[in-house]
């Protein structure tokens, strides 16, 4: 094996005239607080102060893994193989060090600290030392040029760069490095040297760590090298462990990338202006959901022994990726659109949205992904997928949101049911479908637990309480089942019979009802009686079971109507037995 190690400090490094390339295979920027704090913290309590000055002394950072060769001309580009981080975090602690020189007006001084950055070649010509195989506009316009206005992060990765800069540039302020400096040495010290020398100190310390750079012009022989190494930083995830295995078989990159491509896909899928869904999650619920219930930590071993190592293979599984990443995203983000607008869907949507958004429930996604497979490929009817949609919804909230059950005490029938859905027959799902329907009910709360916790749900219009969006989830409930409806009404809004804090408990679950937002607006803080006009006009079920039921109302009510609501629910909603 042929490999030379080599110290080389950060400033040799990065002035080599070499471009560091990020493989396409490689990790995410994954650096956050925990490791930039202590990366600046070992950087700062690395200086020693000598005869009332500043000076910088050896910070060893480790071992990095490159792809080339120091030596000669003929790599122009040295591939990180190990070390993408420190680097990437190093690079973004130097363009903060460059823009606080510009905020001083120490031109000089920015401009020769950005050549770490931005190189130049014999030509005049500047070029990127850091360069990511995978495009990142927003690295290059907010490290890797001096004007960043206007750049905005759009991933998860691109959040943790922003947060990085961010929290650089806050740490390197003047009030919070003399303070981190005075935590070691006398203040009138550290008070007589300027901002621009203690920054310039900041940087030769930066520029004078010590890295081993370990280089081999093999790329198989830099993977082994980097397998055996354990080398600081933040260990690498299942999935950073599983890209490389599928990147290393995956090599073909022209005429197209295709591994590159789906990969890209997969993210963009996950990703929206609103809402970035984790990758390493989505893939753990994906690989739940078809092949094995695992762990985080022994997905990777899972990954070896159920996906042959074979291109075929690899690329299969990718383009899976790519398809199931989108229906993912909706059922964290449900969207009647996903569904060509089918009436018939509004209760999915309804449900996945409720079980996500309001329950917060992480586990259903395993099962819903399944689901979904089974439905397209015809396995299960639309009659089944709602049953088991409808009986989730009903689990969720009385198990978990009134019954306070742990969510995760069900991961693992939900990993099976997923697996069944995609791996069994028509014919044998009929009879799984309806044991585990009959299993989940079997774990619901008894009425009495039910009635304990359900007949306290309260809801304020002025005050956010926890259980508002839960409460408001209930009366739409109610009103949609005694309408015989799947979709909450667009305009609906919570009543408070009983004025809203004319009484202690006018808040409660029995003193609300659905009322047309107008209506409501008209009804204000009238007694029943004068709010009837306004009742009759509504179009609600709700409120009709209401006038129906009470001719009058008054606190007294409240009680008894509570546990009215409460026994509806649990035996026509839940369809369970008292």
């Amino acid at each position: 094996m042929k490999f030379t190690p080599e110290p080389k400090k950060i400033e040799t490094l990065l002035k080599s005239g070499k471009k560091f390339i990020i493989p396409r295979f490689q990790r995410e920027y994954a650096w956050e607080k925990k490791e930039l704090k202590e990366y600046l913290e070992d950087t700062i309590n690395s200086l020693k102060m000598v005869n009332g000055q500043l000076a910088v002394s050896d910070y060893f950072l480790g071992n990095i893994v490159l792809v080339g060769e120091f030596e000669t001309d003929k790599s122009k580009e040295m591939k990180v193989v190990d070390g993408q981080q420190r680097i990437t975090t190093i690079t973004i602690l130097l363009s903060v060090l460059s823009k606080l020189f510009t905020v001083l007006n120490e031109a000089i001084l920015q401009k020769n600290v950005f050549k770490y950055i931005m190189g130049e070649d014999n030509d005049g010509k500047e070029f990127a030392v850091l360069k990511n195989e995978t495009p990142n506009p927003f690295f290059a316009k907010l490290v890797q040029k001096i004007d960043s206005d206007g750049a905005e992060p759009y991933t998860e990765e691109q959040d943790r760069v922003a947060f990085a800069y961010d929290y650089f540039q806050l740490e390197l302020s003047e009030i919070k490095l003399k303070q981190r400096l005075m935590k070691k040495y006398d203040s009138k010290l550290v008070n007589n040297i300027s901002y621009v020398d203690l920054l310039k100190i900041v940087r030769d310390q930066v520029l004078h760590s010590v890295v081993v750079a370990i280089s081999t012009p093999n790329e198989n022989q830099a993977n082994m090298i980097f397998e055996i190494l354990n080398s600081k930083g933040k260990g690498l995830n299942s999935l950073d462990l599983i890209k490389n295995n599928i990147f290393e078989i995956l090599k073909e990159e022209e005429p197209i990338d295709e591994a590159k491509g789906y990969w890209k896909n997969i993210i963009s899928n996950l990703t929206s202006e609103s809402v970035r869904v984790d990758m390493s999650v989505f893939f753990r619920h994906y690989w739940n959901s078809k092949y094995a219930n695992s762990s985080e930590a022994k997905l990777h071993n899972s990954f070896l022994n159920k996906v042959e190592k074979k291109d075929k293979e690899y690329l299969k599984l990718l383009k899976e990726l790519e398809k199931e990443s989108k229906i993912y995203f909706n059922i964290l983000n449900p969207n009647i659109q996903f569904y060509d607008n089918k009436k018939q869907m509004f209760y999915l949507v309804e449900a996945m949205y409720a079980i996500h958004n309001i329950f917060n429930i992480s586990q259903s996604r395993v099962l819903f992904l399944g689901l979904h497979s089974a439905y397209t490929s015809e396995k299960i009817t639309g009659k089944q997928l709602k049953l088991i949609t409808k009986t989730l919804e009903n689990f969720h909230f009385s198990f978990n949101s009134i019954g306070s059950g742990r969510p995760s005490a069900i991961g693992s029938a939900f990993s099976k049911l997923s697996i069944e859905l995609r791996s069994k027959s028509k014919e044998d799902l009929t009879l799984i479908i309806d044991k585990f329907i009959i299993d989940l009910k079997k774990k619901m709360p008894t009425y009495e637990v039910f009635k304990n916790r359900f007949t306290k749900l309260q809801f304020s219009a002025i005050d956010d309480l926890p259980g508002n969006t839960l409460t408001k989830y209930v009366v739409n409930k109610i009103e949609n089942q005694l309408a015989s409806r799947d979709k909450n009404e667009d305009f609906g809004s919570v009543e408070h019979i009983v004025p809203g804090g004319s009484h202690e408990s006018s808040l409660n679950i029995g003193n609300l009802v659905l009322l047309e937002i107008e209506l409501n607006s008209k009804a204000g803080n009238l007694i029943y009686d004068s709010k009837k006009q306004f009742y009759l006009e509504s179009n609600y079920k709700s409120i009709k079971d209401l006038l129906l039921k009470h001719k009058s109302f008054s606190p007294d009510s409240i009680t008894a109507r509570a546990e009215n609501l409460c026994e509806f629910y649990y035996t026509k909603i839940l369809e369970l037995t008292i």
